[in-house]
């Protein structure tokens, strides 16, 4: 809730308070994969606000961590769960450094959850939001290398139609990754009405001020 309203200090303060308890409650007894599925999931929540404040240095060791957690919560429960937690963790990897390990590991994380759809899986809101924002962001660090530069368009349309795939209204954080991809794809008018409708709710993900940065009017030099 904090996060959503814009309170950023707080919601640090709020998660760093909830990964101290449950590392506390793990280091009882740290073979219980449970316990630390829950661990990784506050210190994923945590990893994603550094991350909103541009923390670097706090956040890189954060992230070594989680991969860490993940290494070993792997094969421990539901496939289509971990997998969403790791795609979350792709994400914050991959916009931390834009390596082409990151690149692989989000192709890799999209790729796989197709392979689930195919399957049979139904994706909840919150999968196809993870899903749809590593479609975004791939496309986005494809786009600056001339070779794979073409498939940016695909990814982004893939994002939008991934997330009005959903049964449910589509949540503010749906709606500012869309405009995302609208801008991206060239429809700048269709994005900033979206980024009106979310700026009008009090709840906007972290996500919504890279949007709200893209539509601002670029000056031109003799402006400046």
């Amino acid at each position: 809730m904090q996060l959503s309203l814009g309170q950023l200090a707080q919601a640090r303060a709020s998660a760093r308070e909830a990964v101290a308890q449950l590392m506390a409650i793990f280091a009882t007894d740290v073979a219980n994969m449970s316990w630390l599925r829950q661990l990784y999931v506050a210190r994923l929540g945590l990893a994603e606000m550094l991350n909103a404040q541009a923390d670097k240095a706090a956040h890189g060791p954060l992230l070594a961590q989680l991969g860490q957690d993940m290494d070993r919560l792997r094969g421990s429960g539901n496939e289509l769960v971990l997998l969403t937690l790791q795609g979350r963790l792709n994400l914050q990897q991959a916009q931390a450094a834009a390596s082409p390990d990151a690149i692989g590991s989000l192709q890799g994380f999209i790729k796989r959850m197709d392979q689930l759809q195919a399957g049979g899986a139904v994706l909840n809101a919150e999968q196809l939001r993870v899903t749809a924002s590593a479609e975004l962001l791939l496309g986005e660090l494809l786009a600056t290398l001339p070779a794979s530069a073409r498939d940016a368009p695909k990814l982004w349309n893939a994002s939008i139609q991934r997330l009005a795939s959903s049964k449910e209204k589509p949540s503010r954080h749906a709606l500012t990754l869309i405009a995302h991809a609208k801008f991206r794809l060239g429809f700048t008018a269709e994005a900033q009405t979206m980024a009106d409708m979310v700026e009008a709710s009090e709840f906007r993900h972290p996500d919504y001020l890279a949007l709200k940065n893209l539509l601002k009017p670029r000056q031109s030099p003799s402006n400046q």
